[in-house]
């Protein structure tokens, strides 16, 4: 079986990244430079995107953001400037309402991720039990495995490149029922 790497493994929030993100949106006192930080930060997987907006929002209600306190000392008129010609900029760009906007767009994505396991676990039983009442045969081409599961051939290969079981010999690529029921199993539970 081939197993490649993720283009988007799971990143786990650790006390070491937790500590660089608050060191690192202290000095993001305008809000849009704050959002954008946030955006380039956030994963692309729903599940660990949900991870980091949370704990974003923890941080922006609780760090106190400000410019370098000697360099606001000693450009003091330029800052004030600025602060006030983006008072309406700062308001519109409202960080915890954009994070809640993206935790609740990424949970109901996740929940649709999640329904489609479903639904693909439920196709592969229906395989499944097809295959024991009358196909001779445990294994799918991948037409046949995009046929079950519903989807297109570049959402089949994501899915391998994330980790669905295949078995490779030559050029042609297949795939055991049992192992694509047991990824879905697993993914669902996650």
């Amino acid at each position: 079986m081939k197993n490649t790497l993720s283009p988007h493994p799971q990143t786990k929030l650790t006390a070491k990244i937790k500590t660089e993100l608050g060191r690192k949106i202290k000095p993001l006192y305008v809000n849009k430079d704050l959002i954008a930080f946030m955006k380039s930060k956030i994963p692309n997987n729903a599940k660990d995107g949900l991870v980091y907006l949370h704990y974003f929002k923890k941080l922006v209600q609780q760090v106190f953001r400000s410019p370098d306190p000697d360099h606001y000392k000693a450009f003091e008129d330029e800052y004030e400037a600025e602060r006030i010609a983006i008072a309406d900029e700062q308001a519109f760009y409202h960080p915890v309402k954009w994070i809640n906007a993206e935790i609740e767009y990424l949970a109901s994505l996740h929940h649709a991720q999640a329904d489609q396991r479903a639904n693909e676990l439920e196709q592969v039983a229906l395989m499944q039990k097809q295959t024991k009442t009358g196909l001779t045969k445990d294994w799918l081409t991948v037409p046949e495995a995009m046929e079950i599961l519903g989807v297109s051939k570049s959402t089949l290969q994501r899915r391998m490149d994330n980790g669905l079981p295949y078995h490779q010999q030559g050029r042609k690529r297949y795939f055991y029922l049992d192992e694509i029921n047991d990824y879905l199993r697993r993914d669902t539970a996650a």
